[in-house]
This record gives structure tokens, sequence and C-alpha cells, in this order.
């Protein structure tokens, strides 16, 4: 059925009682009731969220403005502490004074620093792992991100290495990305795996030589990827 018409004329006699004149914009149209409703209803709650957005505005502004004034005002005192000092001689206390300010600088600028580190890190971290993880086949590329993620760690200098059972290793990332498919054999992909000396080291408890169970792993993060990636690949 027809919701709104142009015209009144338009609308079917035996559904006038249903239809409302409605205005919508610079344009009158005849609509029907329920529709009219909703549509009034969603022009009051946009009319109630732009007012809640301006009084949010205005209230920004203004505790915006209250930070400044406060900031001013504390600028003032301490200008007025550090005059009274100098015309008292006390020479130690306004040094202190700017030793104070300078280190609270260091502090705030170290600390954008060490975020500004942390996050381009993270960056590099994760282009290396998404390098690496690339070699795993579209069922498997999950999994083998996160046993590289769990495998790579950076050391107090910053350097990107390996991890072996939670401890940096002396093995290289490139050394490292050749190791992964004799690492996860069962999570590369064929032409990756071409080579891989250790499918048959896998036991025989579970489909295709993967353990039945994980207990079965005992702790080989080899062992358990196939596991996992079995379950998988079964439904599991």
């Amino acid at each position: 059925m027809q919701l709104q018409y142009d015209t009144q004329e338009a609308v079917p006699e035996d559904l006038r009682e249903s239809f409302v004149e409605f205005k919508e914009g610079d344009k009158t149209l005849f609509m029907h009731k329920d529709l009219a409703e909703t549509k009034k209803e969603v022009y009051r709650f946009k009319g109630d969220l732009t007012h809640a957005q301006r009084l949010a505005q205005e209230k920004s502004e203004r505790l915006q403005a209250l930070e400044i004034e406060e900031q001013q005002r504390q600028a003032d005192l301490e200008a007025k502490e550090l005059e009274s000092k100098k015309k008292n001689g006390q020479h130690e206390e306004i040094l202190e004074h700017f030793k104070t300010q300078a280190q609270k600088e260091k502090e705030a600028l170290q600390a954008k620093l060490d975020e500004l580190s942390g996050s381009i890190k993270q960056k590099e971290k994760a282009a290396v792992v998404n390098d690496f993880s690339s070699i795993g086949t579209d069922s498997t590329r999950g999994i083998l991100k996160r046993l590289i993620e769990q495998d790579l760690d950076f050391s107090e200098d910053g350097r990107l290495v390996v991890l072996e059972n939670g401890k940096a290793t002396s093995v290289t990332i490139e050394e490292y990305k050749v190791k992964l498919k004799d690492l996860y054999p069962h999570l590369v992909s064929e032409s990756h795996a071409k080579g891989g000396g250790r499918k048959g080291s896998l036991g025989s408890g579970g489909t295709g030589g993967v353990p039945a169970t994980l207990e079965e792993c005992k702790g080989d993060k080899a062992l358990e990827a196939a596991y996992f990636n079995n379950q998988l690949l079964q439904g599991n």
C-alpha cells in the first residue's frame, strides 16, 4: 500500500481517513498517520540530539576556558612568588623552582616519546608478523599469525628478537623466517612446505599424523599448531 501522496485527491477515497496532511520542507504531502507519527518522532529526536550536542559543546568550551584561566592563575601566582624570592635573595629556591619545571617538562616529553616509540614498534612487529604468516593457507594463517606473535618480542634496546620459552635467543629474524616451514609444517601452504622435514615426526594418533589429543603435544609448539589446525579443519 502506498503511504504518501502528493495531493489529497490522489488518496483512494476509502483510505482518506487514515491519511493526514504532512509538511515536509516546502512541500505539503498527504501521509499515512502511522508514517507521519513516526517521522515526527524522528524529527523530535533529531532536534533533541542537536540540542544535547550544542549543550555539550558549550560545556566543553566553558571547561576549556576555565582550564586556561586556572593555568593563567597558577602562572601568575608562580611569577609573583618568584619575584618575591628575588627581592628576598632566595636564589636557591628560585633555582630549585626552575629545576622542578624542567624535570616536569622532560618527563612529559619522555612520556610522549615512549608512547610514540611503542606505537612505532608495534607497527613494525605487525608488519613482520603479517609478512611471515603469509606462508600459511587461508585456513591456517590466523593460527600461524598468533604463534609468530608469541615467538617475537622487543629487547630492552628496542630490537625485534626471537623468543624460546619466553627468553630471547640469538636466532635472527631472517633465520626465524627460514625456519618457519620446519617449525610449523602443518600450517604452511604446500608451495612453501616443499622440503620441510618434520612431517614424519608428528606421531600417528590423529588425522594425517597429527596427535589425537593436546596432551600428546607435551608443550611442543609445532605439534600444538598441527593439533589446533587439524581441529579447525575438522570443524571442532
